[in-house]
């Protein structure tokens, strides 16, 4: 799996456990403004992913799944010294 069309700002990191059925997708937004993502699989139609700026998020993709499962870590949450949060 090998991650394309990264916008500049970004980190995209990706891997695929094809016997769990499941691809995780690493997101590191950089920049200073919120921005809208498409994750887009070779089987799959095309899911959005709106990431907060300075923020990471883990997106979990089960096949045949309707959206990913996401786990965000924002500039907030670092803020308040919290854990990251899994999206509900």
């Amino acid at each position: 799996m090998v991650p394309s069309a990264v916008p500049a700002g970004f980190s995209v990191y990706a891997s695929r456990d094809a016997t769990a059925g499941k691809s995780a997708v690493l997101i590191l937004n950089k920049t200073g403004a919120t921005a809208r993502l498409a994750l887009a699989f070779d089987a799959q139609p095309a899911q959005t992913v709106v990431l907060g700026a300075q923020s990471m998020a883990l997106a979990i993709v089960s096949d045949g799944a309707a959206a990913p499962r996401l786990t965000r870590y924002t500039q907030g949450l670092a803020d308040a010294a919290l854990p990251p949060a899994e999206d509900p």
